[in-house]
């Protein structure tokens, strides 16, 4: 249990998710698997991951002196992963570009939790982070396979939407479990936003849009096969998100939710 935690709570299972979920990039777009650049994705989102968990534990801390001792981790998985996004940006052709812009929408992303002055004013936009992390998340996992292959088709629009949308749903259940810490500390969120009773609707509503973006992209690609995987994985998501707002188990958010990204691979590539 002890590794488990490690593993969760340092950001190596996340990163292997986002490696999971770029794999089935290439796979839906039938791409040779570029081997460096999913292990650049990888290192890239141990380091973002863990650079996100230090500024959040500094800002959340009412003790600095334990506050040290408690990032240590942190800083080595930041160090580890520094070294593999140098190597391994080398390894491959990723574009300079496309790499500059992920970066730059991770600081945004950090930007509310930053101890400056005017920054405190970000916290107040419900939509923003959710909205800058699922962006993210469909950049970096969508379009850095797609660069390093350097092919563009029209599906790819609709897989980047779906993608946005798949993290966008994921995003929710965390903001539900969030809520009330996210009000105590005057963050708004899509759930602090949103009356509770309509939260479910909204859900149902994205999750439509989900399943649309990708059967157009499916019909596209003629791989109708998968319409099962993804009229599964609708089923999937609507029942963990009923059961999430009964949940606050730490391991069913950060493996389970999480590991979902792994599930939606796995029954992409299977069936």
């Amino acid at each position: 249990m002890r590794f488990l935690n490690a593993v969760l709570s340092h950001s190596v299972f996340i990163a292997l998710c986002a490696v999971g979920i770029s794999y089935e990039t290439t796979f839906l777009l039938n791409l040779s698997v570029q081997k460096y650049t999913l292990l650049f994705i990888f290192f890239s989102t141990l380091t973002s991951y863990n650079f996100y968990w230090v500024l959040s534990k500094y800002y959340f801390s009412k003790n600095y002196d334990s506050l040290i001792k408690t990032i240590y981790g942190h800083l080595a998985m930041i160090s580890v992963g520094l070294i593999g996004i140098v190597y391994f940006y080398f390894k491959s052709n990723i574009n300079s570009f496309v790499v500059l812009a992920s970066v730059c929408i991770t600081c945004l992303y950090c930007l509310p939790i930053l101890p400056f002055k005017g920054f405190d004013k970000l916290r107040k936009i419900g939509f923003f982070k959710t909205f800058l992390l699922a962006f993210c998340w469909a950049f970096v996992t969508c379009l850095l396979p797609i660069e390093v292959a350097n092919i563009f088709k029209i599906p790819f629009a609709l897989l980047f939407m779906n993608r946005f949308l798949f993290i966008y749903l994921l995003c929710i259940m965390f903001d539900l479990r969030d809520v009330e810490k996210d009000r105590a500390n005057g963050f708004e969120s899509i759930a602090t936003k949103i009356e509770q009773k309509n939260i479910g609707k909204y859900f149902i509503f994205l999750l439509v849009l989900f399943f649309l973006t990708k059967l157009v992209f499916l019909v596209l690609t003629y791989n109708l096969i998968n319409i099962l995987a993804t009229f599964l994985m609708c089923l999937v998501l609507l029942k963990t998100f009923y059961y999430s707002r009964l949940q606050k188990n730490y391991y069913f958010y950060y493996f389970y939710i999480d590991g979902l990204m792994l599930v939606s691979m796995l029954l992409n590539i299977f069936i």
